[in-house]
This record gives structure tokens, C-alpha cells and sequence, in this order.
């Protein structure tokens, strides 16, 4: 039994929302080197051999009676690995189009809050004679950043067996009584006070910088560290449960050519490539050209030695996307200059109230976010994206190569698009996930981002350009 912190548990009280907070990722495997597809059973047979590294892939989420707020992972004695397992045939001629609809069909399909938080889709059929797996995981789970670190554990850069996993101590215990969940519960209040206590000392002992912080963000219309203050564009529209994805790679040297012109980072870049596609979007649709577009990124806050391969470490960032300018190198300054402000008014006042905030707010926080996200004049965000490394090069899961790697984030609190980007083997892989409320084809927008990707480049490609770092 292992209480929940803060941020894992916000996820969970989205989801009981009606809000669902479930991730695909989506493993593209090439099987010509072996010479033959693979099957269920050895799907079924790799993940029963590395479920000893992740606890959390036979745990279940329960709560305390009468405290709601941060729950229990609890092990699942009825744990069945079958009923996490399916598979599927994709129509012809199974290219990029068949592999998004599948995709959608399964980010569409709530998760059962009563068993482990995740599943797996083998697909068959892709064009080529390639296979994908889509791994349904809920976010309270992980964030992206762990997931890439589970990645590298289960594979490796030549075919052949990673490193064995430690033996399988999983006991099949039964669900803690209402009164052992009870007495764990009142055990954490002192926690859930410290937690308290902490983050008013934390304020208290930072007013000075919160208050030129918000003095900052006053004076500077593209700052946004105050969430309620995002105009409301077309992205914020009302939208229930479904899902559509639609996938992309876009060369990650274009990137980097870009960076290294413009002395920004790749998060810079991506974000200015993003603003450019958004722009393009706004004229095509003809509104939403009067206010810029604000994107919440998802930072991590891990130490660059962390092993953490659960959990979610995460910093929201909302960053101005400059939409107004129509010139893309002057968006790329503007951008990346937002960027940067905004990174150093955050460093300013969260250290010390990041981890404390979620604990305390677990609960109420999504409950009050929901309650905002359609306010009548400003809303908490127009969309959500993130940017996580990934392997440089190929991986392989025993001696099958790992040809792509997608990732599809969450949709939350009136924020009708999400796009996540993974750097992976010389490729900046794409997920766009909308609601279709919003968009009904988001695999015209991939080729939005790529059109503002090109622009970008050629446009830098003879005058280096000078931008403050992010």
C-alpha cells in the first residue's frame, strides 16, 4: 500500500471528472530483419518478463473512506495479464491514415479506474510488413519523461536481450480493509499540514518575487504566469470524450539547424514551428489573428541522473506563441524571448512550491481548474505540448527493431489540442491529439507544422539570427 502524491492524484480526480487522462504510446516495429511477424504470445511473454521493473503495471487505485483527496496504489490480487492484452488487423493498405484511426479509436475508449491503468493493442497490417503496439497508460501513471526511461531499460541498440530484470517478487495480497485504508490515511495528515505549512512559509519568505512577478507579467502583454489571463481562441470550444490522433516525423536536423542559427534551444524552436502552424490554421479558418495563441509545455523537473521510471515530475510553462506576427524569423525572437522570461519568472518563485502545491491541492485544484476552464472572457490555456528526448539512435526489443515511437498526451481543462514531440533515431516524432470538436482532420496539421518547420529553416538558412536562450 503506497499513498499517492499530490500531482499523480490530480489525474485521477480529472478523470473521475470526466475528464480522460489516459496516454497512448505507440511502438512502430520493423520485423523484416527477423523475417516473421510478431504474435500475441510474444507481446504477452515480453511484458510478463519486465513486469518485475514496474510495480505500477499490476497495481490499482483505491481510496480511503472519507479522505478523498490522495489515494492508494494497492497491489491487484486479481490480476490478469490477459485482460490488459488485444489485437487487431488494420484495413488496408495500413499506412500512416489506418495507423492514426486506430490510434483514435483506442484514445477514445475510457480506462476502468478498477483495474491496473494500463493496456496493449498489437496492431497487424501496416504497410511494409510492420506491426505497432499501442500502449494505453493512464497519466497518473507516468509522465513522458518516465516512459522514455523504460524504453531504454527494455531495449537496446543492437538486437539481442537487454539486461534481465530483478526476479518477481509480486505477492498477491488482498485489498486493505476500509479501516487499514482509514489508518493509513490519518497517518499522512501530518504530511498533508507540513505540506501546507510549507508552501505558505515558501510564499511568505518569495512575496518580493512573486510580486515583481506579477508586476512583470502587468507590464508584458506575452507573459502569461497568471493562468486565467489567456484570450480565448478557437481551441477552447466545449468537447466531450472523444479523441482523434494523427501522427507525424519531421527531420530533427532542420531543427537543430534552426537552434544553433537562432541561439535558442530546441523547445524555442518547436514552440515558434508550432506558432507558424497555428497561424497558418487561424487564416485558413479566417478567425483568432487578433490575439496571440498561448501553449502550456509541460516541463520535467528531473535531475539529468534520475532513473525515475513512474510517476509524474511536471512544470506547466504558458508561453506566448506570438501568432499576430506574421514574419517567422521575428516570431522565432519574440518566442523564444517569452520563453526565456517566462522560465526565469518561474525559477524566481516555484522552487519549494511545486512539490508542495499538489499534495495540498490534489483534490480541489482539478475541481477548481474545471470550474474555470470556460470562464466568459479568459480561459487557462489555448493549448498543451511537450517535448521530450528520446533515444538518438535505433532501439531494438530483443531482435526486432524499433522503427518509430509516437506519444499522445491529455486533453484537459478546455484545452482542445495537445501536441507531444519525441526526439527519436535522427526524427522529431509527432502525436497531435485533438478533440473533434475542434479539428476533424489533425493530420492536416501535422502537415502545417511541417510547411512552418521548412519556412522557418529556409528563411534562416543565410542570416544568423540572434535570440536570448529559453
Amino acid at each position: 500500500m503506497e499513498r499517492m502524491c499530490g500531482e499523480d492524484a490530480s489525474f485521477i480526480h480529472l478523470e473521475r471528472m470526466d475528464e480522460p487522462c489516459h496516454t497512448l504510446k505507440v511502438v512502430v516495429l520493423d520485423t523484416e530483419e527477423r523475417g516473421h511477424p510478431v504474435s500475441l504470445d510474444e507481446v504477452r511473454a515480453a511484458i510478463d518478463r519486465y513486469l518485475p521493473l514496474y510495480p505500477r503495471a499490476r497495481q490499482r487505485v483505491v481510496f480511503a473512506p472519507s479522505f478523498r483527496g490522495l489515494p492508494f496504489w494497492v497491489d491487484d490480487p486479481d490480476f490478469d495479464l490477459d485482460l490488459h492484452l488485444r489485437e487487431q488487423v488494420l484495413p488496408a493498405p495500413g499506412g500512416r491514415r489506418e495507423l492514426d484511426a486506430a490510434c483514435s479509436t483506442v484514445a477514445s475508449a475510457r480506462m476502468d479506474l478498477h483495474r491496473p491503468l494500463w493496456d496493449a493493442t498489437l496492431l497487424h497490417g501496416l504497410e511494409g510488413g510492420r506491426q505497432a503496439v499501442v500502449f494505453r497508460l493512464h497519466h497518473s501513471v507516468s509522465d513522458g519523461m518516465g516512459v522514455v526511461r523504460l524504453l531504454e531499460r527494455v531495449t537496446t541498440p543492437e538486437p539481442g536481450a537487454p539486461e534481465p530484470p530483478p526476479p518477481d517478487t509480486f505477492a498477491r495480497s488482498p485489498i486493505p480493509s476500509a479501516r487499514e485504508l482509514r489508518r493509513a490515511a490519518l497517518a499522512g495528515v501530518p504530511r498533508t499540514l507540513s505540506a501546507a505549512g510549507s508552501l505558505l512559509g515558501h510564499d511568505w519568505r518569495h512575496r518580493k518575487a512573486i510580486e515583481a512577478e506579477h508586476k512583470a507579467v502587468r507590464e508584458r502583454d506575452d507573459l502569461y504566469a497568471n493562468k486565467l489571463a489567456v484570450p480565448y481562441t478557437w481551441l477552447n470550444v466545449r468537447f466531450g470524450t472523444s479523441r482523434l490522433c494523427a501522427t507525424g516525423s519531421l527531420p530533427l536536423a532542420d531543427f537543430k539547424r534552426v537552434k544553433e542559427r537562432a541561439g535558442a534551444t530546441l523547445n524555442g524552436v518547436l514552440l515558434a514551428v508550432l506558432g507558424g502552424a497555428l497561424r497558418a490554421e487561424c487564416e485558413q479558418r479566417g478567425e483568432g489573428l487578433d490575439a496571440d495563441i498561448v501553449c502550456g509545455l509541460g516541463m520535467v523537473g528531473d535531475a539529468s541522473d534520475s532513473t525515475r521510471m513512474w510517476g509524474n515530475n511536471l512544470t506547466n510553462l504558458f508561453i506566448s506563441l506570438h501568432t499576430t506576427e506574421p514574419d517567422p524569423v521575428e516570431r522565432l525572437r519574440k518566442v523564444t524571448r517569452s520563453a526565456s522570461d517566462t522560465v526565469a519568472l518561474r525559477r524566481q518563485v516555484t522552487e519549494g512550491r511545486s512539490a508542495a502545491f499538489p499534495d495540498v491541492a490534489a483534490r480541489f485544484g482539478p475541481t477548481m481548474g474545471r470550474m474555470l476552464a470556460y470562464r466568459v472572457d479568459h480561459g487557462l490555456g489555448n493549448l498543451s505540448a511537450g517535448n521530450v528526448p528520446g533515444p538518438r539512435t535505433a532501439r531494438y526489443l530483443g531482435d526486432v527493431r524499433v522503427a518509430d515511437f509516437y506519444s499522445f498526451a491529455v486533453l484537459v481543462l478546455g484545452t482542445g489540442m495537445n501536441v507531444t514531440a519525441y526526439s527519436y533515431d535522427g526524427e522529431m516524432k509527432i502525436g497531435v491529439l485533438v478533440a473533434p470538436e475542434v479539428h476533424r482532420q489533425p493530420e492536416l496539421f501535422v502537415e502545417r507544422l511541417r510547411s512552418s518547420l521548412a519556412e522557418l529553416a529556409d528563411r534562416t538558412a543565410d542570416q544568423p539570427i540572434t535570440a536570448r536562450r529559453s
